[in-house]
């Protein structure tokens, strides 16, 4: 049987007992533990006293605050545009404005994790702020219709809404992004990084075009589904439902409700019968007729994507034009109500 000796006084271990180790190592470093945990419990009373801070460097929470903040200071719009990271990410809507009679867009559009509810919340701020509401258009991905209770609570709409993490996981978050973060610039992660830089260059070119962006990511060739089947999931029903309400007391010019592009490899029999019926589904839920679904296209080239739900910079231009075609059209069509509420908001 093997046997040790551990001498506290000159640390010399003989022998292999791994608590003797342990022991070593305490007896070395046991300041460092202190310290350290006098960080974590500082961090986490600090985290726990002060308001939750909704403009950090995560990107998702970066656009949800900066919209709001938007929200509340632009002055005038022809067409607000509203929904998901798709709409965000697959309109120009200043080239947009140009190809529908230089008109003014603006985008609001956020993420899919806060729920069709909180497109009208941030609607809501817009109306608040300006006056009146213009044509609304709200576009949406299949994957954001077919979000769960527990991710449409990932990213909270409003500091207010932010949910506390564990013990330890708080006081990380919060040293690092109050702490850390204002010693010593930390660029966005990845691809944003590469292509935007800082935070506030990200933020910067939000506002500068319009309230949208360009995915920088590249193609996974494995991030296609195929068959894709649309599913409106109960928690999203009852979001969307609330949109409805919302939208009803705001009273727009005229609203638009339409489905994003999928990867042409996506599309199937069932894409098409199970799109049409989630269309349907959304229209009444947000108290449209279907005259007001956008004949936007179901599915685009693989390769005009950067990831499955967003459309990369060359995608983002074709789909442009082909919304301005659409808006173009309906101004055309009956009684001209895009064109006759475009002129009244002039």
């Amino acid at each position: 049987m093997r046997s040790f000796t551990f001498n506290s006084e000159t640390a010399e271990v003989t022998g292999t007992a791994p608590w003797a180790l342990v022991c070593i190592i305490f007896r070395n470093s046991w300041l460092i533990f202190v310290i350290s945990g006098l960080f974590i419990a500082a961090g986490e009373i600090w985290s726990r006293i002060e308001e939750p801070d909704m403009s950090n460097t995560s990107i998702e929470r970066i656009i949800v605050s900066e919209q709001l903040e938007r929200a509340g200071t632009i002055t005038d719009a022809d067409i607000i545009m509203t929904g998901d990271s798709s709409a965000l990410m697959g309109l120009d809507v200043v080239m947009l404005g140009e190809l529908i009679g230089g008109r003014r867009v603006e985008s609001l559009a956020t993420i899919g994790y806060v729920g069709p509810d909180a497109y009208g919340r941030i609607l809501e701020i817009f109306t608040s702020h300006a006056g009146y509401t213009p044509v609304v258009i709200i576009l949406m991905h299949g994957e954001s219709l077919n979000l769960s209770e527990e991710k449409l609570n990932l990213i909270p709409l409003e500091e207010k809404d932010v949910k506390r993490l564990p013990f330890g996981h708080e006081a990380r978050r919060k040293l690092f992004e109050d702490v850390i973060g204002r010693v010593v610039s930390i660029p966005l992660p990845g691809a944003y990084g590469r292509h935007y830089g800082w935070p506030e260059d990200f933020r910067k070119a939000l506002r500068s075009q319009g309230g949208t962006l360009t995915d920088p990511n590249k193609l996974d060739a494995n991030s296609s589904k195929r068959d894709y089947e649309f599913t409106l999931t109960g928690p999203v029903e009852e979001r969307m439902a609330r949109l409805g309400e919302i939208l009803e007391r705001l009273n727009p010019c005229h609203v638009y409700f339409g489905i994003t592009p999928l990867h042409e490899s996506s599309k199937s029999g069932i894409t098409l019968t199970s799109r049409a019926a989630v269309l349907r589904r959304c229209a009444y839920l947000l108290r449209l007729n279907d005259r007001n679904i956008l004949g936007l296209p179901v599915s685009m080239p693989d390769r005009y994507f950067s990831t499955f739900t967003h459309l990369n910079y060359e995608g983002q231009k074709v789909y442009t034009s082909r919304v301005a075609r659409t808006l173009i059209e309906l101004s055309r069509e009956g009684e001209g109500e895009v064109k006759r509420c475009l002129s009244e908001n002039r």
